[in-house]
């Protein structure tokens, strides 16, 4: 059994920038699912794709989906477009590339997208591990981010437009295109009439306005909608209130004698307990006076008792303050107690060192007192007169001589004893 596809590669589609001619020169596939290496070239022509079951015509369409939109056929953005073996295992260390060249009103644009693996050798390890895919996208040549591709293919045509002229069954897909979203497609396609229009072209309809009141014909629907719900409740609901009712009819005829006499009687009490109630309205109306007067006394006493607790709180304050300046003086007199304790214990420190200092002076005076009155207890003695001989021949002095001589000694004794007397004084 053979199965025919074709394809048509010249399409007037309608892209972001308004209606242009674009047409399918060369696809390219590089290990791309079961392709190998694969080129299909067509030059803008039309083209028919046709083979056997499973020889990779679905596997072009979606090869050129997964190129503009990462789609399969299926509409599936995760799907994998890598080589497997022959036990479904990716063949890794394969780089998969898609390349088409497209004539977009007669000029021609490539695009191209490039799938390659992330392999990382971790420190200290000697195996290269997987760390998942990467993909790279051209525009005309020109390498650019995820982004910037999506938007200038969306320029060219957006993706549900492009899958309904690629593929005749995507229109009928439930589940990318719901019945309600074809509908809206078709009135795009065909134009869209008024309510008042479709009423005015069919006579059948000419009583629709006064149904309709001024609403829409959605909105009028969604009104009846509602109202046969509730309906549809209140028609679930009357079958077990019959039930219900029938349970409570009685079997026999029911004898009111009873309820009508003991109806009487409690009328007869009803009306003594509305005179009790009369008369217990003066009651209450004497009683809310009282509680009136109550009210105003012990706002009163409220007053009182504020300006008895203001009074109260006011020497109170006055005695806390008293307080709490008894207990600041306290605290600086005993910040001052400490201060002059500690002075007094320096000043003793002092008079110890200064006694000390004196006991030391005054050993010092007794000494040097008693060295001067040594030295004043000197007495010039006269030397010999028979060592009175010249210095240089060593002859006797002559007499007036000795007199000179002697008078310089003395002159001199009398010097040496002032300057001892002098430093004595000036060690003290």
């Amino acid at each position: 059994m053979q199965e025919k596809k074709e394809r048509k590669s010249k399409k007037q589609i309608k892209g972001g920038c308004g209606i242009m001619d674009i047409r399918l020169n060369r696809l390219e596939l590089k290990n791309f699912k079961g392709f190998k290496d694969y080129r299909l070239e067509i030059e803008g022509k039309n083209a028919t794709v046709k083979g056997n079951n499973g020889v990779g015509k679905t596997t072009q369409y979606d090869a050129f989906l997964w190129l503009l939109f990462d789609k399969d056929s299926a509409n599936n953005a995760k799907f994998s477009v890598k080589p497997q073996d022959e036990n479904g295992n990716e063949i890794h260390f394969l780089e998969t590339s898609v390349e088409a060249e497209l004539f977009v009103d007669g000029k021609p644009l490539k695009l191209k997208k490039v799938l390659t693996e992330n392999w990382v050798k971790p420190r200290g390890k000697e195996e290269q591990e997987y760390k998942g895919n990467e993909t790279t996208y051209f525009f005309d040549e020109v390498p650019v981010k995820k982004s910037e591709y999506q938007r200038k293919i969306a320029e060219l045509i957006d993706e549900e437009t492009f899958k309904l002229i690629t593929n005749p069954l995507y229109f009928n897909d439930d589940k990318a295109f719901p019945w309600d979203k074809r509908r809206r497609k078709l009135f795009e396609m065909c134009g869209t009439l008024t309510d008042e229009e479709i009423i005015a072209s069919t006579p059948k309809l000419a009583d629709l306005p006064g149904i309709l009141d001024g609403k829409s014909v959605e909105d009028r629907t969604v009104i009846i909608k509602s109202s046969i719900k509730k309906l549809n409740e209140q028609i679930e609901q009357i079958g077990p209130k019959i039930n219900e009712n029938l349970r409570l009819i009685p079997e026999k005829p029911v004898d009111y004698s009873e309820t009508e006499q003991e109806l009487a009687g409690l009328k007869a009490e009803l009306a003594e307990i509305e005179k009790q109630m009369s008369d217990a309205t003066s009651i209450v109306s004497r009683y809310q006076e009282k509680q009136r007067q109550l009210y105003v006394l012990k706002g009163k006493q409220q007053q009182i008792k504020a300006r008895l607790d203001e009074e109260a709180n006011s020497g109170r304050m006055e005695l806390l303050r008293e307080k709490q300046k008894v207990a600041d003086d306290k605290y600086m007199l005993e910040g001052r107690i400490k201060t002059l304790k500690q002075s007094i214990e320096y000043a003793k420190s002092q008079i110890a060192l200064k006694e000390q200092e004196r006991q030391q002076l005054l050993a010092q005076y007794k000494e040097l007192n008693a060295e001067k009155q040594d030295i004043m207890a000197w007495g010039f003695a006269e030397p010999d007169e028979n060592n009175f001989n010249c210095p240089t021949c060593g002859q006797p002095l002559p007499d007036e001589a000795k007199e000179q001589k002697l008078a310089e000694l003395r002159t001199r004794f009398e010097q040496n004893k002032e300057r001892e007397l002098q430093r004595g004084f000036n060690s003290l």
